[in-house]
């Protein structure tokens, strides 16, 4: 049986990207990444998206939240630590 590779658009640079690929996904009741509550946003394993994507809020439409109810600090430190592992 096969499934279908879903593509996923980065929310910084506007990248696609199949799902299996390095894209982060963040999102949950909190906004903490990487809990799913069934919305999601995706970034590029990339510092320029990560940077990007937190500086300017990108997460905010996507998933359909306002910016004070994201921990915008807790994202930028958990996206940067995967982004360390990943270049290790």
């Amino acid at each position: 049986m096969s499934r279908e590779t879903r593509i996923r658009t980065c929310v910084a640079c506007g990248a696609k990207s199949p799902n299996t690929s390095a894209l982060l996904r963040v999102g949950g009741p909190s906004a903490s990444p990487f809990v799913s509550d069934g919305r999601g946003a995706y970034v590029c394993l990339e510092k320029r998206c990560i940077d990007r994507a937190i500086d300017k809020k990108l997460f905010v439409r996507t998933l359909k939240t306002s910016a004070e109810n994201i921990d915008w600090a807790q994202i930028r430190d958990q996206l940067n630590k995967i982004l360390e592992l990943a270049n290790a």
